[in-house]
């Protein structure tokens, strides 16, 4: 369910745990001392390589120093054997700047070939080493040991090559001066090399890796380049808003391990990639660049300048790029949140209400989905919201997106009646205008208008059996009941149900309320309340029932 990767540095390792909120982890462990430039990986070994050092290990953990290490800017394996290229070569002349070792720890000169100069990456592909460095000086051999003229490729003793890469045939650099960013390309096997500069893009370009079908390439101000054929590169950037330490990120180093690339910077963060585009900031825990990587036997090794070594794990369960926001809401507006996703699909998404499970229904929907809507919001639906999205690889939970509701205003009798222009003498609660049988305090309660008498909301009289009612003593028989709509919010205002034998004897006895008041999804201020009449029609001696409602102030 990861990757193990590792990072050398300039003062070996130290003990410290360094967790990342997006899946890569650094701890600790132990090796030789020294600053390290370069991994490679071969023969059942990694070896790390740098300024006067060199060493091995067989577990990534446990490190073994080299005997006469080289000065070295980069190594790669192949045919047998490490070859170290870029700096000074122990018991060699100084324009020589290659090594080869079959072990990583005994150092060998190869064939003496005058480059006078830096020699910066090497890699290994279609069985031959390239090795290129300033003024794209390109040197290559098929066993590391013996190998051909030095030629240049770009026009700049300036100009550097900094890092290649290898895929199908294909070979791509990338690097560059101040001035300009250069990628040099090879679709022939590493036969013919051409060059080209990026208009635009920061120099240098630092690193170059290939996997999940593409070759991708960072370098400053937080841009990466992505290209399936070596030849055409598309350009991204990272928003500033998604660095932490309020600068666009200076990449150096990148590697492809377990379907992810990541990319390390001069500050010691790591980004995230599945394409090469889409970036998602993690954590390293220190301070250092990082400046070379490679992957093998399900370890990913990174070497950097500073005390860096460490053990992580990929962690490829959804990545959460884009958090929902808080929201401040009025009593009846609508609720919408939404988060956005990266990682490897398919996805479930669930969202938490106050850490349960919401579900599709009423004004509820986009439950199970990446965005969530909710209609028609009352003050019960404040609180904390949450998205759990799941893969194949795991689970992430988003942050809790607290939602506030502010209740509607509350509206009195006589804030009600201010609106109405009533006759004289006809706006008290008891008086009837429109003569419609409903007095101004129940037109008020039910929303009618009380100067229209076809307007009125008369309660709605039914026959509903127990089971409808919720009486579980006597569920299959039946009983006289009557639904109102009333305003949720009614001050200072007693509701009186009634019911009676006949119209002269209306009491509130035997009255009963059937369960709890239901809001009124079109109207968020008003809310159903049924009643029923206790006795059963079975047991009436008159088989009938008058009911009303009263209300007082």
């Amino acid at each position: 369910m990861g990757i193990n990767a590792f990072a050398v540095g300039e003062f070996g390792f130290h003990a410290q745990l360094f967790a990342t909120p997006t899946g890569v982890y650094f701890t600790s462990g132990a090796l030789i001392s020294g600053s390290f430039r370069s991994l490679a990986h071969g023969a059942g070994r990694f070896v790390a390589v740098g300024n006067e050092v060199s060493g091995a290990s067989t577990n990534g953990r446990d490190w073994t120093a080299s005997l006469n290490p080289s000065s070295a800017n980069a190594v790669a394996y192949g045919n047998g054997r490490f070859v170290a290229v870029g700096g000074t070569v122990v018991n060699s002349p100084e324009t020589n700047r290659i090594s080869h070792s079959t072990d990583g720890l005994n150092w060998q000169p190869s064939t003496p070939v005058s480059i006078n100069r830096t020699l910066h990456s090497v890699v290994f592909g279609s069985g031959t080493f390239v090795a290129s460095g300033a003024q794209g000086v390109i040197v290559k051999s098929t066993d590391g040991i013996t190998w051909t003229a030095p030629t240049n490729i770009l026009a700049s003793d300036q100009e550097n090559i900094l890092s290649l890469a290898h895929n199908g045939g294909i070979f791509v650099g990338v690097g560059g001066s101040g001035s300009s960013s250069q990628i040099i390309s090879s679709t022939d096997g590493g036969v013919t090399f051409v060059s080209r500069s990026i208009p635009g893009f920061p120099a240098p370009i630092a690193a170059v890796t290939y996997g999940n079908g593409r070759f991708v390439a960072v370098g400053p101000n937080g841009y990466s380049l992505t290209s399936t054929d070596g030849v055409n590169f598309s350009r991204f950037q990272i928003p500033l808003a998604q660095s932490s330490t309020g600068a666009t990120p200076v990449f150096t180093a990148i590697v492809f391990a377990d379907g992810v690339f990541i990319a390390t910077t001069a500050r010691g963060q790591a980004y995230t990639s599945t394409d090469g585009a889409t970036w998602v900031q993690s954590f390293t825990g220190v301070s250092a660049a990082f400046s070379g990587s490679v992957v093998a036997n399900g370890l990913a090794m990174f070497v950097g300048r500073g005390k860096i070594v460490g053990l992580a794990v990929v962690d490829k369960s959804p990545y959460i790029t884009g958090q929902p926001a808080d929201l401040a809401l009025a009593q009846g507006n609508a609720l919408n949140l939404t988060a956005a996703i990266s990682g490897t699909a398919p996805y479930t998404y669930q969202w938490l209400f106050n850490g349960a499970p919401l579900a599709n229904a009423g004004t509820v929907s986009g439950a199970t989905s990446g965005a969530l809507a909710i209609s028609n919001v009352q003050p019960s639906a404040a609180g904390n919201y949450q998205l759990v999205v799941t893969n194949a690889d795991g689970s992430r939970a988003s942050r809790e997106a607290a939602v506030t509701v502010a209740p509607s205003p509350v509206l009195t009798f006589g804030g009600w009646a201010t609106g109405f222009t009533f006759p004289p003498g006809e706006s008290d609660p008891e008086d009837d205008p429109d003569g419609d049988g409903l007095k101004n305090l129940l037109e008020y309660l039910t929303g009618s208008h009380p100067l229209l008498s076809g307007s009125a909301l008369v309660p709605a009289g039914q026959v509903q059996t127990g089971t409808q009612l919720g009486v579980p003593a006597d569920p299959a028989k039946r009983y006289f009941s009557f639904t109102a709509r009333v305003r949720k919010q009614r001050p200072g205002i007693t509701l009186t149900p009634q019911a009676g034998v006949t119209m002269a004897d209306f009491s509130t006895d035997g009255v009963v309320q059937a369960g709890a008041p239901l809001g009124d999804i079109t109207a968020p201020d008003f809310e159903f309340i049924t009643w029923y009449y206790s006795v059963a029609i079975e047991n009436s001696l008159s088989g009938r029932a008058f009911m009303r409602l009263g209300a007082s102030m």
